[in-house]
């Protein structure tokens, strides 16, 4: 389609491009001294804009392939390379009222030799998001933003106490999605078990068995690990129950929820109902409806502080472990989740993390 445009407006495109280059019609396309560009409708945000990365293709001989950063870039007309205008002949038909005036780039494209352009589309197009993080298909990655609608709630009194925890802080909250804001933040409290471990060792010196009795401890799960940390520092009953509440409260998210925390035969409720269906979900709709003691107790469930805490661990825990591992024995939290993670996951995480600080 590009070729035919161009052929259509060849006067137009007379005074807008090199005129030392050669172009000719490879199918449909433009080919501009031997270059065909294929648009891409996703790339990774790990390359950096406005350059130029070379291709290294197995069946191809050096200089065959490219890939342009050139999105939100403007094209440079008479002193663009053959690369530039070949991807702004690609572009230009969908835009054709731009073309004349200042034209930014809208994607990011492929550039292959004439000559290979059907061993690309045969053998590496649909496999470029595995080997090279971009895609010829459109793709919604877009990550989820709260609104203002929510409170910005400050805590006075928090610190960090080491410089290794303001950089996992920082990596974390540097990550645009919710699913690797998640990661970071679990992060942080893996970290924080780490520097008690260091300072009960140093409390105690020379004292080789209870040095023994600490790495013991440290060699427990995961899950114990992250329980012990939660009783020794989150021991404030009204917060735990208000963040709790907050993640069990009814959403759109329920059914995933449900899934997620009692779909996969995990220990480490603290109500001890997984095998029980009815008590099952009885105990998920006290749960949304209201969180809280009197609720409990008027329907005889246990409710204590060692129970709050362990509901919070299980559940930092199994959302940790649904981000981290892609294994069909758990539930497997991918992009479509961003918002159960940012609206339910996240906000529990870090009222964790506050409380060790």
């Amino acid at each position: 389609m590009s070729f035919q445009f161009f052929q259509d407006n060849q006067d137009i495109f007379s005074d807008l491009l090199d005129t030392n280059f050669l172009i000719t019609q490879v199918g449909n396309e433009a080919c501009v001294d031997g270059f065909v560009a294929l648009k891409i409708d996703y790339t990774s945000p790990k390359y950096l804009p406005n350059e130029v990365f070379e291709i290294a293709i197995p069946s191809m001989p050096a200089d065959s392939a490219y890939l342009l950063t050139c999105a939100g870039y403007p094209f440079k007309y008479t002193t663009a390379t053959q690369l530039e205008t070949a991807s702004f002949l690609a572009e230009a038909s969908t835009f054709p009222a731009e073309i004349k005036d200042n034209y930014t780039f809208k994607s990011n494209f492929i550039l292959i030799r004439n000559q290979h352009i059907n061993d690309y589309k045969d053998n590496y197009q649909d496999t470029s998001n595995f080997w090279g993080g971009f895609y010829h298909t459109p793709q919604q990655f877009d990550s989820y933003k709260i609104n203002s609608s929510k409170i910005i709630e400050a805590n006075s009194g928090l610190s960090l106490p080491t410089q290794e925890h303001t950089k996992a802080l920082y990596r974390a909250n540097a990550d645009s999605s919710a699913i690797g804001r998640y990661l970071g933040l679990f992060h942080l409290l893996e970290l924080s078990f780490d520097y008690d471990l260091v300072q009960e060792i140093t409390q105690i010196q020379h004292d080789l068995k209870g040095i023994g009795k600490l790495f013991a401890s440290y060699n427990h799960s995961e899950f114990e690990r992250l329980f012990k940390l939660t009783k020794k520092y989150w021991k404030d009953e009204p917060s735990l129950a208000k963040a709790l509440g907050n993640f069990f409260t009814s959403s759109a998210f329920d059914k995933e929820i449900d899934d997620l925390l009692h779909g996969y035969e995990k220990d480490g409720f603290p109500w001890n109902i997984k095998h029980s269906p009815d008590k099952l979900k009885a105990f998920i709709l006290q749960s949304r409806t209201s969180f809280d003691k009197v609720n409990f107790d008027k329907n005889k469930v246990t409710w204590s502080l060692e129970y709050l805490q362990k509901a919070a661990t299980y559940i930092i825990y199994r959302f940790r472990c649904a981000i981290a591992h892609a294994s069909i024995g758990e539930y497997i939290i991918n992009l479509d989740d961003e918002e159960m993670v940012a609206e339910k996951a996240e906000p529990l995480l870090r009222e964790a993390n506050q409380s060790r600080v």
